[in-house]
């Protein structure tokens, strides 16, 4: 994300994006079964959503203030929106958290906590929990403190953005340095040179570029991880593990993080930015993200866990003396009269939310990608060495996209900005907040796309298809009325694949360009097509099969789907779009082999060299990743050998 020059947003506030002109919806859902409906409250440019404990959407502005919406007419929409706080007292806020004491709010220079003292459903009071810490080097618009969110116990995370994004090592000439810098190089060390000579003032001790924890009990910050660029999102999941979304620095700076990152923050780690040099920085050793989102520049920003769960410290609103909890039998049993209190300190508070999808979804985590105007899906698995995870791109919109929260009903709610790429029309610009409800549970579900042969790929679906979905695919490029619909309902789009280093799913629905080098070179990178020879259904209808055209690059494939509907629907069916690469790994399992069960590989490889035994009828198939236990994960509960095979057999050997 490219840090705004507000002279630049209030340019841009004149611009309108060319698909909300043409009157194209803004948010194009690349799954079927979802329902998009926009707020008919008008607020401006809103930088983050959460739900407050009483159910309310809270919505916090880019201007400072902060308002509940509520609906009132019942018709599950969000008509009206009152002030919570108005006081001219908060710069560029990025971040907040409700508590059982009020609602924090990280900001330029500080972190706040507002209270509502005497009932009237306004914050009256602010206090300010943490500032002090040392400037930027450059302006960055404004952005400072970010991604304010709270543990069990109460203890305060946020983010610092890094000093010098397009300088990240801090560079100066000697001749050009201040008292002050050239004091603290003294004191490592340095013994002064040539007046030209570059020396680097980047301190990894610094606050700045760093995740923060604040303890309530006492009062001081403790830097918990470093090498932070632009930390937008901060969020714990169930498992009590805190997570980040960063933004790259590749754009400004060579090797500094290419790709935005979604990370999982452990204490005492670097992040990589700046990154590992061999003069300046030459013994860091940091962390791979969890999930790296390309192409380059997409400023990763709002994050959510799609984790059903009760309400947390609602009836603990009006108390402030709580307990520290360690592990609970369940949310209602987390907090008791009875519970030893051992400090004084807000708790972090919300209302029930509930499940956004599938119920296969449930733990998964959606982030939003401002610059291009995107939200992924991506699927996280837990292993002893840490977590691995795999995006899905689920929706493609024409406004800067910058949060997003799920309701207690299961909703998703996802607020833009208007304008242009990066920070658009500023805090006086006017934004617009939907609401994304899963209305089909009943439409057939991607649950992953891959190559099972240069020749062939295959998309699994969690529930059976129609198989009238093959029905588009007789000729390239051709519609076929689907003949037991009834209706003579065509699909919209024609079945293609593209293919490209920087292609992905629903391309054709981008009309956000961040302004830099790097897109326009992308841009005008090679894209391709592949013909679609053939297509049928398989896995009792739950898996598509296509035959193509050889897969010539290993880059990223496009696939879009027109006319998918469950099995037995009518009408013409939704168009899907998913994404997939020619990475992961290939096995081939055999069958009749019941007398070599406890046999290991290697002697059953002799026995074959030997011609002691004849090869019995085998099968090739395809996974995502080499460890079963993530493949699990990837596939959310679906039969591993089934979904990737097509097929239902016996396995008694892999090699």
């Amino acid at each position: 994300m490219r840090l705004p020059s507000f002279a630049q947003v209030w340019i841009l506030s004149a611009l309108l994006n060319p698909a909300i002109i043409a009157g194209e919806p803004i948010i194009h859902m690349l799954v079927p079964g979802f329902t998009v409906r926009e707020l008919s409250v008008r607020l401006p440019n809103i930088n983050n959503l959460r739900f407050a404990p009483d159910g309310r959407l809270t919505a916090l502005g880019y201007d400072g203030r902060v308002w509940l919406l509520r609906d009132s007419d019942g018709d599950g929409l969000e008509n009206t929106a009152e002030l919570f706080w108005d006081k001219p007292t908060i710069t560029v806020p990025v971040g907040m958290a409700w508590s059982t004491d009020g609602l924090y709010i990280s900001s330029h220079g500080k972190v706040s906590l507002l209270r509502d003292t005497d009932g009237d459903g306004k914050a009256d009071t602010e206090e300010i929990i943490a500032g002090g810490w040392p400037a930027t080097d450059v302006g960055s618009g404004g952005v400072d403190a970010t991604a304010v969110t709270l543990d069990i116990e109460g203890n305060v995370y946020f983010g610092l953005l890094v000093a010098d994004y397009s300088n990240a090592y801090r560079l100066r000439k000697r001749k050009d340095l201040k008292p002050d810098e050239r004091a603290w190089l003294e004191a490592r060390g340095d013994k002064g040179g040539d007046p030209d000579e570059q020396v680097s003032l980047y301190d990894v001790n610094s606050a700045r570029g760093t995740i923060q924890k604040w303890s309530p009990k006492t009062k001081k910050l403790e830097t918990i991880a470093t090498g932070i660029r632009v930390p937008f999102a901060l969020a714990f999941n169930k498992a009590g593990d805190l997570f980040n979304t960063d933004q790259e620095g590749e754009t400004w700076m060579p090797n500094g993080n290419p790709l935005d990152e979604l990370n999982q923050i452990i204490p005492g780690r670097n992040y990589g930015f700046p990154p590992r040099h061999e003069k300046w920085l030459p013994n860091l050793i940091s962390e791979p993200p969890v999930v790296a989102f390309g192409p380059q520049h997409e400023s990763t920003c709002g994050l959510v866990f799609n984790e059903p769960h009760s309400s947390l410290n609602v009836e603990s609103l009006k108390r402030s003396t709580v307990t520290s909890a360690g592990r609970y039998r369940s949310d209602n049993d987390r907090f008791n009269a009875s519970t030893l209190q051992r400090f004084n300190a807000p708790l972090p508070a919300s209302p029930a939310q509930g499940l956004f999808g599938p119920k296969w979804w449930e733990g998964d985590a959606f982030v939003a990608g401002e610059s291009r105007g995107k939200i992924w899906r991506v699927r996280l698995v837990k292993t002893p060495h840490g977590y691995v995870g795999k995006e899905f791109l689920i929706a493609r919109l024409s406004m800067l996209t910058l949060d997003l929260a799920i309701s207690p009903k299961g909703d998703l709610y996802v607020c833009c900005h208007s304008g242009l790429p990066d920070w658009g029309t500023g805090p006086k610009g006017e934004g617009k907040i939907f609401k994304i409800s899963y209305t089909d549970p009943k439409a057939p579900q991607p649950v992953i796309a891959w190559t099972a042969a240069p020749t062939e790929v295959r998309v699994a679906f969690d529930k059976p298809l129609d198989p009238s979905v093959t029905n588009s695919f007789t000729r390239e490029g051709r519609h076929v009325a689907d003949p037991d619909s009834g209706h003579g309902d065509t699909p919209s789009l024609p079945p293609t694949i593209e293919f490209g280093e920087y292609v992905r799913a629903a391309d054709r629905y981008e009309v956000l360009k961040p302004p830099y080098q790097v897109v326009k070179q992308q841009e005008a990178a090679p894209r391709g097509k592949i013909k679609i020879l053939a297509a049928k259904t398989d896995h009792d209808n739950q898996t598509l099969v296509l035959t193509t055209e050889p897969h010539p690059q290993a880059v990223t494939y496009a696939l879009t789907i027109p006319g998918v509907k469950g099995q037995g629907k009518m009408g013409a069916g939704e168009t899907v779009d998913v994404d997939y690469d020619l990475s992961g790994a290939g096995a081939r399992f055999f069958t009749g082999l019941d007398h070599l069960q406890e046999s290991p590989a290697r002697e059953f490889l002799d026995l074959v060299q030997n011609k002691e035994v004849t090869f019995p009828k085998k099968y090739d198939v395809w996974f995502p990743h080499a460890d079963a236990g993530i493949v699990a994960g990837y596939l959310g509960g679906f039969t591993i050998l089934a979904a990737f095979a097509g097929r239902r057999f016996p396995t008694h050997l892999q090699i």
